[in-house]
């Protein structure tokens, strides 16, 4: 996997870097945030000096991301809870497997998609069940979850902004998209 930068403005600079997949001996698939926000930003600053591009000339960004790869974090301290999981990985099976059929489809007629653990709903129950720190978090206001395009705003705005746009939201499985509201 890598991450891309593209300036369409000034030059043709990319800049690319890969970083690592881990897969445990149950095939659980996870990826470490904090090396992913690492890579983003010397890819960054490689692509501004390729370029010859300072900081302040910079006005916009855009992220593309694997829109069901989920991480948690603490809003406070912006620490990751544990390494975000892979949109591949399916360790969220049971949760999905244990809905009733009526709950699945009420789920596929807001979200447009049928209920899987492929999808950030799933895995973010999975987290909360599985991670005594994030329930704790949770209790205290104090958890964020999100896609890997939420935990770069957030870790690229100092904590400032949690937030993504409907195309990721929509992948959610969390976002009613006849509203365009959370669910």
């Amino acid at each position: 996997m890598k991450c891309k930068i593209v300036s369409l403005t000034k030059g043709n600079g990319k800049s690319f870097l890969p970083h690592g997949q881990l897969i445990n001996d149950q095939g659980w698939v996870s990826h470490d945030g904090e090396e992913i926000v690492r890579n983003v930003g010397l890819v960054v600053r490689d692509l501004l000096e390729k370029a010859n591009v300072s900081e302040q000339d910079v006005s916009a960004i855009g992220i593309s991301n694997q829109r069901e790869t989920t991480i948690a974090w603490d809003r406070e301290t912006g620490k990751p809870v544990d390494h975000a999981i892979v949109w591949q990985c399916a360790r969220a099976k049971e949760i999905t497997a244990s809905m009733d059929a009526d709950f699945a489809a009420r789920v596929k007629e807001r979200t447009g998609i049928p209920l899987s653990p492929y999808f950030p709903a799933a895995k973010a129950a999975w987290i909360l069940r599985s991670h005594p720190l994030a329930r704790e978090l949770a209790e205290e206001g104090k958890l964020c979850i999100g896609t890997v395009d939420v935990w770069l705003v957030f870790k690229l705005t100092g904590g400032k902004v949690f937030r993504t746009d409907y195309s990721n939201a929509s992948r959610t499985q969390l976002f009613n998209l006849h509203t365009l509201r959370w669910a």
